[in-house]
């Protein structure tokens, strides 16, 4: 018996044995062939072999391939081979866009699998319950959440308009991502001055309706390692027994957390980040809370399986706590095209599914929608016409910074006629504007939306430029303005 990370250690011990048996349980492990787990297990030599996993493949078929090829090496035949015959790329690329014969892996890989969905064992599990908590967000969490959704929508935008983002611009967008997900829990999590949100309440409620039963058991989920913080708090206030695993917890000190939660009656509660997610039996548990949602849906699902599993005999309820004017409540569309080819491959669904464009693509498609679902929940209007408000108060004037004793200027959309009839001057402005946005742009690139620490107020932070760039615009406004005074005269 050996875990994967210590086999490569201990592999040529097992090759002097000589193995008649290998089990893999919690196969999934090896599904990447170059890591140095799943190297040294195909080095192992075994006369039968049993391959155990509930996630046989995530998001490629690659996955798939590496787990039948320790069970039968020749079955789907080389790599390379298997992934010419079933991958679909796109043109320009080469990007993998889909996959099609799966019905032939099926076929395939009919005679060495066996498979049990959640569905077909549903009978002997016990009953599970699900309750989903909404509570609005605070103003102060509303603030945040605000701010980086006008910086999304700034980005979105920019896709829209090109279909591209750079890759400083992927960092901003995962980062705004991040930080509305985090305030939906609490403010804490931006800012360690200040405390703003009622899932904490909300969560210390539940816990002491919960555990009013002397034999209940509470599994709590965050990703975030700062709300645990917040959570464990709480917990030391009304004095509860808990264990907490985190990714910074060493491997050998894990089975303790676990046997006292499981054993000892005054360990009453489990607290754990996405690393407690696979791979542990809590069936002492009979309530689970998610206190966040994570992004992908079937993480979810494997939290919850941590105590809804073989061996639980009493039924479970559920927690989710949302925020409901929050991101949380608009990540709807998760895991479609992974359903449909773990269904194609694995039970007899379609034989050819697409993933409609590059992994970018895709995100930022769920990213548009994500934008236009919480314009919606908040009655505001497009992406577009929200950051313009934002940016110049749309429907007021706008002061010029000129030398002309700052006097305001009507803004107006609506075409002017002496340009209609002039297409030569109209012309040559359109050609002008194009190159000042052009060279705006540049400098939007690196602005950010940040909060002063002294006054609290949110501020647009813009770097100076290098010369060339001010010359650049200097140029471009000079030029653009000798093309307007030559239309108006």
């Amino acid at each position: 018996m050996v875990t994967y990370d210590c086999l490569h250690r201990d592999l040529a011990v097992i090759q002097e044995w000589g193995v008649d048996l290998l089990i893999l349980d919690e196969a999934q492990r090896i599904k990447n062939w170059p890591t140095r787990a799943a190297q040294a297990v195909r080095r192992i030599d075994c006369t039968s072999c049993f391959v155990l996993t509930g996630t046989p493949m995530e998001n490629k078929l690659d996955e798939l391939h590496a787990l039948i090829e320790v069970v039968d090496r020749h079955l789907l035949g080389p790599l390379f081979a298997f992934k010419q015959r079933h991958t679909e790329h796109e043109a320009e690329s080469g990007k993998v866009i889909g996959y099609h014969g799966l019905d032939l892996v099926a076929e395939a890989i009919a005679p060495v699998l066996l498979r049990r969905t959640r569905a077909q064992v549903m009978d002997q599990l016990p009953n599970r319950s699900v309750v989903v908590l909404r509570e609005p967000l605070t103003a102060t969490q509303r603030e945040f959440h605000e701010e980086d959704q006008v910086a999304i929508a700034q980005i979105v935008q920019r896709w829209r308009r090109q279909r591209y983002l750079s890759e400083v611009d992927q960092k901003r967008l995962m980062k705004h991502l991040t930080r509305m997900r985090m305030v939906c829990d609490d403010a804490y999590l931006i800012d360690q001055d200040l405390r703003a949100g009622p899932k904490l309440d909300q969560l210390t409620t539940l816990l002491e309706q919960e555990l009013g039963d002397p034999s209940t058991k509470v599994v709590i989920f965050s990703t975030w390692m700062a709300m645990h913080e917040l959570i464990r708090g709480r917990i030391d206030e009304h004095g509860w027994g808990y264990a907490f695993l985190h990714g910074g917890v060493p491997s050998l000190q894990r089975p303790e957390l676990i046997r006292r939660f499981r054993e000892e009656d005054a360990c009453r509660i489990f607290l754990a980040t996405d690393c407690g997610a696979t791979g542990l039996n809590l069936q002492c548990a009979t309530v689970l809370v998610n206190v966040d949602l994570p992004w992908n849906p079937a993480v979810r699902e494997q939290r919850i399986s941590r105590i809804h599993r073989q061996g639980q005999r009493r039924p479970v309820r559920i927690y989710d706590l949302i925020a409901e004017d929050g991101i949380e409540a608009s990540i709807a569309q998760l895991l479609a095209f992974k359903s449909e080819l773990a269904a194609g491959v694995l039970d007899g669904g379609a034989s050819a599914v697409r993933m409609e464009g590059s992994t970018l693509q895709r995100f930022m498609r769920t990213v548009e929608q994500l934008d236009k679902t919480m314009q919606a929940d908040a009655g505001a209007p497009t992406a577009g016409a929200a950051v313009a408000a934002r940016a110049t108060g749309a429907g007021t004037p706008v002061r010029s910074a000129g030398g002309d004793g700052g006097r305001e200027v009507a803004a107006s959309s609506a075409p002017s006629r002496n340009a209609a009839e002039r297409p030569d001057v109209m012309g040559g402005a359109l050609t002008m504007a194009a190159q000042l946005l052009a060279d705006l742009g540049r400098l939007a690139a690196s602005a950010s939306i940040e909060r002063n620490r002294a006054t609290g107020e949110a501020e647009l932070r813009l770097p100076l430029p290098d010369p060339g760039v001010l010359a650049s615009l200097q140029q471009s406004l000079a030029a653009l303005q000798g093309v307007l005074g030559a239309q108006t005269g």
